[in-house]
């Protein structure tokens, strides 16, 4: 459903995508799973939207933080890290 969906949004032309993620957990299947969509809202580039990516995490949460990194290398595409509040 969210494939579809993104497949679904790209026919309204929008000009800025932005995704916020604020997770306290992430297994492998999930991380797979954002790992796509994120490859695939960044290939939206090429149509001319902005693609603006949050990664919240918490102040202690090194590992979330570092798996939005991981992603970030892997889709190189900037994500900007805030710490949740």
């Amino acid at each position: 459903p969210l494939f579809n969906w993104l497949n679904e949004f790209k026919l309204t032309n929008p000009k800025i995508i932005q995704l916020s993620f604020d997770f306290d957990y992430l297994n492998t299947s999930t991380t797979s799973i954002i790992l796509k969509l994120l490859r695939r809202v960044v290939e939206l580039k090429v149509s001319g939207i902005e693609i603006h990516i949050t990664w919240k995490h918490e102040d202690d949460g090194d590992d979330m933080a570092e798996q939005g990194s991981i992603l970030q290398d892997l889709i190189q595409h900037p994500i900007k890290f805030e710490l949740k509040q």
